[in-house]
């Protein structure tokens, strides 16, 4: 039996627009009268625990943040909804390119850095448009690995 061709994709900022994301968890808090730095420090806090939920991020967030019960629980459903709908942040191209290397039965492999809670998450949202066979998580940013995306003894980029 042949092993077809393997692929192996980065997913945020390539095939995932997490910028997207974060900016309506931002603005989704803002509009319900968090500042952003509550926020911020929250969604840290909430990593550091390697968990993404709507749960945890309003946890993290000190008590006296919210003032009425009522607006926390309309809060998490909002935030509930940004969060599971995550396929609205894939790149359209993205969605193309998927669909091509399903149908050419190319074993596909994304490859992550970040909290395995999140980006399992975000990886579930492309089984919409391909079959994924595996997704490696390095449990670290980039940045703490020191180094950085694409990496540049890769060469492809001389």
């Amino acid at each position: 039996m042949q092993v077809p061709p393997t692929i192996i994709l980065d997913l945020d900022h390539t095939l995932f627009n997490t910028e997207k994301l974060k900016t309506l968890l931002v603005r989704t808090c803002k509009e319900a009268g968090i500042l952003p730095f509550v926020f911020w420090r929250a969604y840290r806090a909430m990593r550091k625990e390697r968990t993404f939920s709507a749960s945890h991020l309003l946890a993290a967030m000190p008590g006296s943040t919210f003032e009425d019960l009522h607006a926390k629980r309309i809060l998490k459903t909002q935030l509930e909804k940004i969060i599971t709908h995550s396929d609205a942040y894939i790149y359209h191209d993205a969605r193309s390119l998927l669909r091509w290397l399903s149908k050419v039965q190319y074993r596909i492999v994304l490859y992550t850095y970040g909290d395995e809670a999140t980006q399992k998450l975000k990886a579930q949202s492309l089984r919409r448009y391909c079959r994924v066979d595996d997704t490696m998580v390095t449990p670290c940013e980039a940045k703490d690995a020191g180094i950085g995306a694409p990496f540049p003894s890769v060469g492809a980029w001389e």
